[in-house]
């Protein structure tokens, strides 16, 4: 939503966390009209609560089903405006993935962004509401759509190689680690995945 100019960052107080604020009225009817409501009956309160969908899941491994609900969900809320900008698709699609789990506090715990794992810095992680499972997701942007299987694989073989998952594996109470390269093009995401534990 900061790319798309629906939110303004003001302040960056710490490494994973940034201040923002809705740049004026006209935004801020938006929200309360259209995009709160949606968001909210749409993710969590309607018949498919493809939040809650989503984030478990990603934590059991059904990626299948991760792969269709965000395709719906990329075809519902993205336009090919939203990626005209001067950065990077990919920025856009990290943007758009934590906007999701924010309705999904009662499935998801320590949820993690950009931040420093293994060898790297990995895009995404969290565990479920007891932190025996965890779900570790790599977001890469495709050129075209006939990249997108190379485009994903890179990304999960990214997580191994960086070792993004290390710190998880000498947790004990850990009994489940879910990998995933994600590839985007457009309103599209294509999905492969790894079980390393």
């Amino acid at each position: 939503m900061v790319h798309t100019g629906y939110l303004t960052a003001v302040g960056n107080p710490s490494k994973n966390n940034y201040i923002v604020k809705i740049p004026n009225e006209e935004i801020l009817n938006c929200f309360e009209s259209n995009i709160k409501k949606v968001f909210d009956d749409n993710l969590t309160l309607g018949p498919d609560k493809k939040a809650e969908k989503l984030a478990t899941g990603f934590l059991e491994g059904n990626t299948s089903s991760v792969t269709a609900i965000l395709n719906s969900l990329l075809t519902s809320y993205v336009s090919i405006r939203d990626l005209a900008t001067k950065s990077k698709p990919e920025n856009f699609y990290h943007g758009f993935m934590p906007g999701i789990f924010t309705v999904s506090e009662k499935w998801v715990k320590e949820y993690k962004s950009n931040f420093e794992a293994g060898n790297g810095y990995a895009d995404i992680s969290f565990r479920n509401s007891d932190k025996t499972k965890v779900a570790i997701l790599e977001l890469k942007s495709s050129p075209s759509e006939k990249d997108m299987k190379v485009v994903a694989q890179k990304a999960l073989l990214q997580i191994e190689e960086k070792q993004y998952a290390k710190d998880f594996l000498e947790l004990p109470t850990v009994h489940s680690i879910e990998t995933y390269g994600i590839a985007f093009f457009n309103k599209q995401c294509y999905i492969v995945s790894k079980k390393i534990l």
